[in-house]
């Protein structure tokens, strides 16, 4: 039986009982991080065993955009750059706030002014110190693909190192990030980082890597400086990639922007999910058109962990039955532009990295850079201290502890599966969007509605990764989760499922409505664009190009679109409330006098997890 949808997820959760974290190995010695309380326990900074102490107050804040720069980002990056003036003017102006930390936004004066009594006469003061000691540095998501020659890579490289467009404003410095001090103007930096924000552009690879390219920036020890070819060891007649030398450059951009003594705050925008590679010898075949993959066995549809999942073409381990249909039809037909999604139940093999990798990143004072998943098992031929928790320019520990680094995630998730009050909201009227932190989630189940529970698929079917249309109703609004045969809408999140033809992408987790309506067929020819000629997913019945009240499909484009952000959730529920999950699909993008306009309610999100972290008055 079925009641609403936050009863029915805690249901759920009650059934399946907690899941545990993702394990970064044996004898695990990542840092665990239980929000932004500065509590933590776990192997600690120097990996004694002992916890570590109560993260002190910090007044700097480095902030590492990660943006995809892929072809549909465009829009929004530009909901992104409207979401600057908020996150500064918080970080400079802090609210007034009671002793229990609420909020009196409308009650707050201008900067360096007092705080006046609260509604009740009751005594207000802000909730952190102002800040005004700010980097800001933006990498794009094309890193390549696995080595392959001549794939286009940023090298996690900032952008205004490389952007000559970017070198004249005033906040950029030598090594490509914006840095902002009490002598330069608010507005002034703001419109800076709008600036770079908007600039990213939508030429990038379509296989998108936000994940390693805030790790390769921020935290790599060793970032590669480029690729060596050799024969590959399958088929001598082709060359594989293995990274070769250090990339001294990047080092040098990393000890300038990350200070010992600041709250790092990682923000990730991708529209679809990440696709960050492990370069090994014969990785790079599964971004080649021209190079087949074969299916993986039936083992694989039934449960993809199973040691009987391998590719068609490998020989089933012992006790394993070998799938017949291996036999005729081995080869996978699958379009290329799907390769990154389940891979191992769909190749029987995988080549993405693992998510332990990032969580230990941002948490593990000590990593093992010749394992993927960078942990200490206790048999690594070399530990390394973390970039991030050392201070790069003088040595010794930084005064940044694990619970003063945070991750936030603008990606592929319908807002109604993380709002507060999803139900009210329904209402289109009504404003006051506020993400769950992941210890709400938690609380009332509202994980298994974004990425399930073990074998158990998402309860929100608007998650699920596919190709085909897919059914059901949302657990939260009602609404038939259906195909295109429906008029003009059949739901509120994504409008509908579409046909495509070419059997080359994924449905969308949601959309939302542009600022403005765009006109494909003004554009320059030759120029994509998703309702006359995009790369890939062309569709007759694509609910951006239909018009909400008609049900009339024409080459004007009335929304955006995301994917399913699968693994960019999961690494959110890992970090626990370090992280910040929220939508990309916009609830609000056309009346920018309401709390839920753009990205407000993320930036929102973010200054209540980092406020603790920051200097309080005395």
């Amino acid at each position: 039986m079925r009641r609403n949808a936050l009863v029915t997820a805690a249901l759920v959760a009650s059934a399946c009982g907690g899941r545990s974290s993702l394990p970064v190995g044996v004898d695990d010695q990542t840092t665990s991080m239980t929000g932004g309380t500065g509590a933590t326990s776990g192997s600690g900074a120097g990996g004694t065993g002992e916890p570590l102490p109560p993260q002190r107050e910090l007044d700097k804040l480095d902030i590492l955009l990660s943006v995809d720069d892929s072809i549909s980002m465009a829009d929004k990056q530009r909901l992104l750059k409207l979401a600057i003036p908020d996150l500064i003017g918080r970080l400079a102006n802090p609210y007034c706030v009671d002793a229990s930390r609420r909020e009196f936004p409308d009650l707050t004066p201008a900067a360096g002014e007092p705080c006046p009594p609260g509604p009740s006469g009751q005594l207000l003061e802000r909730e952190f110190l102002p800040v005004s000691d700010v980097h800001v540095g933006l990498v794009t998501s094309t890193l390549g693909a696995a080595g392959v020659i001549g794939a286009a890579s940023n090298r996690a490289h900032l952008l205004g190192s490389f952007r000559t467009d970017l070198f004249g404003l005033p906040g950029m410095t030598e090594h490509g990030f914006l840095a902002w001090n009490p002598n330069q103007p608010q507005t002034e930096f703001e419109q800076d980082v709008a600036t770079m924000t908007e600039s990213v552009g939508e030429t990038g690879s379509g296989f998108e890597a936000p994940l390693e390219a805030w790790y390769r920036f921020l935290v790599d020890p060793a970032p590669a400086r480029g690729f060596v070819y050799t024969p590959c060891p399958d088929d001598p007649g082709l060359e594989c990639p293995a990274e070769d030398g250090i990339d001294t450059e990047l080092l040098d951009q990393r000890r300038a922007f990350l200070r010992p003594d600041s709250v790092v705050v990682i923000i990730v925008l991708s529209d679809e999910d990440d696709c960050s590679p492990r370069i090994e010898p014969t990785n790079w075949k599964f971004f080649q058109e021209r190079i087949p993959l074969q299916r993986g066995a039936r083992a694989c549809d039934v449960n993809p962990n199973d040691p009987c999942c391998v590719p068609c073409g490998v020989a089933p381990p012992a006790g394993c039955e070998t799938d017949p249909t291996c036999a005729t039809d081995p080869v996978s037909t699958e379009h290329t532009n799907l390769r990154c999604y389940e891979q191992k139940r769909r190749f029987g093999w995988e080549i993405l990295q693992p998510l332990a990798r990032y969580r230990a990143a941002l948490s593990a004072s000590k990593l093992c850079p010749e394992r993927a998943d960078l942990a200490d098992t206790g048999t690594c031929s070399e530990l390394v201290d973390n970039p991030l928790f050392v201070d790069l320019e003088r040595g010794g520990p930084a005064a940044r502890t694990p619970a003063a680094v945070f991750f936030t995630a603008i990606v592929g998730v319908p807002w109604h599966d993380l709002a507060t009050d999803p139900l009210r909201l329904l209402d289109p009227n009504e404003d006051g969007l506020v993400y769950k932190s992941a210890a709400e989630m938690d609380s009332d189940g509202a994980w298994d509605l974004v990425i399930g529970d073990g074998f158990a698929p998402p309860l929100d079917p608007l998650m699920l990764p596919s190709v085909e249309p897919r059914s059901g109703v949302h657990p939260i609004t009602g609404e038939t989760i259906a195909g295109a045969n429906a008029w003009p809408v059949v739901n509120s999140i994504n409008g509908h499922d579409r046909t495509l033809p070419g059997h080359d992408d994924l449905q969308y987790a949601c959309t939302f409505p542009l600022p403005e309506v765009r006109d494909c067929a003004a554009l320059p020819p030759g120029q994509p664009c998703d309702c006359t000629d995009p790369v890939r997913g062309k569709s007759p019945d694509n609910p951006m190009c239909q018009d909400p009240d008609t049900g009339v499909y024409s080459t004007y484009q009335h929304s955006g679109k995301a994917y399913p952000g699968q693994r960019h959730v999961r690494l959110a529920r890992e970090l626990g409330d370090n992280a910040v999950l929220s939508s990309i699909c916009a609830r609000n993008t056309r009346d920018a006098t309401r709390t839920d306009y753009a990205y407000r309610p993320t930036v929102a999100a973010l200054v209540t997890r980092i406020a603790p972290i920051l200097q309080q008055p005395e």
